[in-house]
């Protein structure tokens, strides 16, 4: 596997237990299919080393778990804590013809996770690691942070965004 045909998937952030799993944090910024794949690429001293996976988990976006061969315990895990992870980009089930961008989701309507109505998204603010939706909330705007984890469904035919919303956001 060569760079040119391989994509940066994430980084090994933790571990998850005590028989060597590791937390992967993708750097994706949209879940897709991923196909089931024998091994991953780790980047040790500049080189791209396979390691072949065990057990390979979704959790909740952005993280997966890994688990891979001949890594049974925390301390071997450990020494692979902060590794980037590449997968061969045949990998990847489908991919968007089209990049999306957080300014794509400007009139899109938001529903919290009891599936209420909030508002309309009129205008995104991009502040570095921490964007907010611009909402008009009953004739006012409010802020809500634009957290991937927080997203649990995105309708593109009706263009509504569902997430989970805290109470104090719209109680002011």
């Amino acid at each position: 596997m060569t760079k040119e045909n391989s994509s940066l998937f994430g980084r090994l952030t933790k571990t998850h237990g005590y028989q060597g799993k590791i937390v992967l944090k993708t750097s994706l910024s949209e879940k897709v299919e991923i196909e089931i794949m024998e091994s991953v690429f780790l980047k040790i001293e500049g080189i791209q080393v396979p390691f072949f996976i065990e057990e390979f988990l979704e959790s909740n976006f952005p993280f997966y778990i890994l688990k891979f061969e001949n890594i049974d315990d925390d301390d071997a895990a450990k020494e692979l804590l902060g590794r980037e992870v590449y997968i061969p980009d045949n990998c990847f089930k489908q991919k968007t013809s089209k990049q999306i961008k957080l300014k794509d989701f400007i009139a899109f309507s938001i529903k919290d996770q009891h599936d209420h109505l909030i508002g309309e998204i009129v205008d995104l603010l991009e502040i570095p690691g921490n964007s907010l939706f611009v909402v008009d909330f009953k004739g006012r705007e409010i802020l809500i942070p634009v957290q991937f984890q927080l997203i649990t469904d995105i309708n593109w035919d009706d263009n509504i965004i569902k997430m989970i919303i805290s109470d104090g956001i719209t109680n002011m």
